[in-house]
């Protein structure tokens, strides 16, 4: 006969199954679940460049902190006082609200901002520095660390020499960590976070070039297809602030040698806001948690194609495209000639300084079996045929809207920066691609290659 406590021993052990069934599906192992570390940056990234953020002649409109800045020593001369936004896409948004954007500028942002994660209020993701020449004739640098808009419980930046080092390159420069504490917007809420930076110091002829960057990026280890990879969150920016978009990339080391490649045309690191596919299977980033400590996967309804690693001896991709004077272009029927793709904007510094290079590369090699391709990723089409015209620019060029999904020819070479360059050969195959196609170098390599 069964008795209560045999009954209460049955119910506990069930209890116990479930609970360990439970567990054995907690979130830690589940396949959609990728948990990340903060780690500091080592060999398998390239260094993070600083920026020279610390600028207002490379800002849109002039970047301004919600109170005046106390505190500043009144011994500096040659006195700078700069801001620049942590989370730019409050920021503007915030400007924009407050009228310092009209709504036509606002709406032609590249790439457009997703409003409905925004907030019209003041999220204090601004950053302060000041320097200036002390009694000795020395730049001195003082940062809002705390980011209180008063300096005057602030020390001056100390910064000593370090070496950057990636795969076999070294590069000595002068930087110094910060903890640099802003705010952001999340989940219909204003929250503090604290960071790791780094500040990078210049000298220069005049005032100094004081660069920010992140100094930590998110690392952890997805399982997928009984296999386990090692994977990365990467912002192609100096933001500490994780949003699935078009800066964001989920980098997976899919060939296991313990290095990220983030170069253009890679098959590592994939966009968090389109789907990839990996062995077969096509993947897609639901969400990422506020500080990059925890992503989402899902498989969405759709299906796309493994990304191919463009790289030396690979069949260039062919497409097709109508030029922005009408004309149908096939990539395939260039097939024959040597050509460089040259993917660019108008709003793009480096594209522009390349200009004088590329037509200079053309008025030599143009009638030696050699076309480039422009493929401009900007506004609108009349803004790229008005500069082409403008610019006496002759090869022909493709556009394609830039901070949309419908740039075929750019996703097709999964084309991560600008300006990216490939040349390929009369077979079809790359030859040459990224630095060897920019500045003095590109005539150097279409010599090496067109006789």
């Amino acid at each position: 006969m069964e008795t209560n406590e045999s009954r209460l021993f049955i119910l506990w052990g069930v209890f116990l199954a479930a609970v360990l069934v439970v567990a054995g599906c907690s979130e830690s192992d589940s396949p959609n679940i990728i948990h990340l570390k903060q780690i500091k940056y080592d060999n398998a990234l390239p260094p993070n460049a600083a920026f020279d953020t610390f600028d207002p002649t490379k800002h849109i409109f002039t970047v301004k902190e919600r109170n005046n800045i106390t505190g500043i020593p009144d011994t500096l001369k040659e006195l700078n006082v700069w801001h620049d936004f942590i989370y730019s896409d409050q920021y503007f948004y915030y400007a924009y609200k407050k009228g310092d954007w009209s709504e036509e500028e606002f709406n032609n942002m590249s790439p457009p901002i997703d409003t409905s994660s925004q907030t019209e209020q003041w999220v204090d993701c601004i950053s302060t520095i000041a320097f200036g020449k002390d009694k000795n004739g020395q730049w001195v640098t003082i940062l809002d660390k705390d980011n209180d808009e008063d300096l005057s419980d602030e020390e001056p930046i100390t910064f000593s020499t370090d070496t950057l080092e990636f795969k076999t390159k070294r590069m000595a420069v002068k930087r110094a960590q910060v903890d640099l504490t802003f705010e952001i917007y999340r989940d219909n809420q204003i929250l503090t976070q604290t960071e790791p930076f780094i500040l990078t110091y210049s000298p220069t002829a005049g005032v100094p070039s004081i660069g920010i960057n992140y100094d930590k990026y998110r690392r952890g280890k997805w399982q997928v297809n009984k296999q386990t990879f090692d994977v990365a969150l990467f912002s192609f920016g100096y933001e500490a602030v994780y949003n699935p978009g078009e800066f964001t990339y989920l980098l997976i080391d899919l060939n296991k040698d313990g290095q990220f490649d983030i170069m253009p045309g890679n098959n590592e690191s994939y966009r968090t806001d389109r789907p990839f596919n990996v062995f077969g299977e096509t993947f897609q980033v639901d969400s990422i948690n506020a500080i990059g400590t925890k992503i989402h996967i899902t498989k969405p309804d759709t299906s796309v194609l493994p990304a191919l690693a463009l790289r030396k001896g690979a069949s260039a991709l062919n497409f097709k495209a109508q030029t922005i004077g009408g004309d149908s272009l096939a990539f395939s029927n260039l097939r024959g000639k040597f050509v460089l793709l040259d993917f660019w904007g108008t709003w793009c510094g480096p594209c522009l300084k390349e200009i004088p290079n590329l037509k200079e590369a053309y008025s030599i090699f143009s009638d030696k079996n050699f076309e480039i391709v422009g493929i401009c990723v900007d506004q609108n089409i009349k803004q790229v045929r008005d500069f082409v015209k403008e610019r006496n620019i002759k090869w022909p060029q493709i556009y394609e809207p830039y901070g949309q999904v419908d740039q075929p020819i750019s996703n097709l070479y999964r084309v991560t920066g600008y300006p990216t360059q490939y040349l390929v050969n009369p077979d079809g195959n790359i030859v040459a691609f990224g630095n060897e196609l920019k500045g003095d170098q590109l005539i150097k390599t279409l010599n090496t290659y067109i006789k």
